[in-house]
């Protein structure tokens, strides 16, 4: 069944990606300017000595792209960071789109389902509940979510086709949804044909780390339908990282860094009803979660540059 592009639920209306995933994959302006023979970039006396001084900014350009020294768009360019493209790669899976659980960054895994919040108001959540594996009507995946081919995913299968969680595969907007969004909408599951009766659910992307240490977690949240919603980002279900009341146009962008995080530990991307109802809850969201690198390796880069530099003094 394909539904009508004003429907407020499953068809956001607005088709401006608030923020693109490849805002994430830029590298230190000042370590690649640095980089380049011709940047503009001039230093005094014997041409040997400039050489060896370009071969330590290319070598401190390399450590910025590779390392994340420099910014934090910097710390998130690696594409094995980027949420929405592990979803897409389950999506386009045959052997494994139907299963709510799939790789994730750093060696985590992700997985897509609900956790109610009987408030509506973006409180702690009851038990978190994966999706149901398998396709339309047995399970709750489908290849052409909402009837639009390249719109994947997990969505309940009742009148509003909510709560969901699906991802544009494409390169190209579909129905308001931009190429590579993810989408979360949250909705009820007191009945199994109505989307309207509670409880409310969150419409939940977890991701469950694979090894302690430090994290980067950016990205941003995007209204798509014009409801209210309280968007966040919750650390083993009760501790709120990022949390935004929003309605279309508003930012929603989260900058987490050097975040601490054990083996096992869930983090959430929640999208909440904000009490107001369901209607027009459509929420696009683009995520990156990287390693931070620990201080060894760091120190290895710093000894690389230092042998250089004392090799030509030498």
């Amino acid at each position: 069944m394909k539904l009508s592009l004003d429907c407020a639920f499953a068809c956001p209306t607005s088709t401006n990606c608030l923020h693109r995933r490849h805002g994430f994959r830029t590298i230190n302006a000042s370590f690649y300017q640095a980089s380049q023979p011709n940047s503009g970039l001039r230093f005094s006396g014997d041409p040997l000595v400039e050489s060896e001084k370009m071969k330590i900014l290319r070598i401190a350009a390399f450590g910025a792209a590779v390392f994340g020294i420099g910014t934090i768009a910097t710390a998130q360019n690696a594409s094995n960071a980027n949420v929405n493209d592990a979803f897409i790669t389950n999506e386009t899976s045959a052997a494994s789109d139907f299963v709510p659980t799939f790789s994730g960054p750093a060696g985590g895994t992700l997985t897509v389902g609900i956790y109610g919040d009987v408030d509506n108001n973006g409180g702690t959540p009851a038990t978190f509940a994966a999706f149901i594996s398998g396709e339309a009507p047995a399970g709750d995946h489908d290849d052409a979510s909402f009837g639009f081919a390249g719109i994947e995913g997990f969505y309940k299968h009742n009148n509003a086709f909510v709560p969901a969680a699906v991802v544009n595969v494409t390169g190209s907007t579909v129905s308001g949804i931009g190429s590579h969004q993810m989408l979360l909408h949250p909705g009820g599951i007191g009945s199994p044909n109505d989307a309207f009766t509670g409880p409310i659910v969150d419409s939940v992307m977890r991701y469950t780390v694979a090894t302690s240490g430090s994290y980067n977690i950016v990205g941003a949240y995007a209204s798509l339908g014009g409801g209210a919603t309280v968007n966040q980002v919750r650390l083993n279900e009760s501790q709120i990282l990022f949390s935004q009341s929003e309605s279309v146009g508003d930012p929603g962008a989260f900058n987490l860094l050097n975040v601490s995080l054990t083996a096992g530990d869930r983090l959430d991307f929640a999208v909440n009803a904000g009490g107001d109802g369901i209607a027009g809850d459509s929420t696009g969201l683009f995520a990156n979660i990287s390693a931070v690198p620990e201080p060894a390796s760091l120190s290895l880069l710093a000894l690389g540059v230092a042998g250089l530099m004392f090799r030509r003094r030498s």
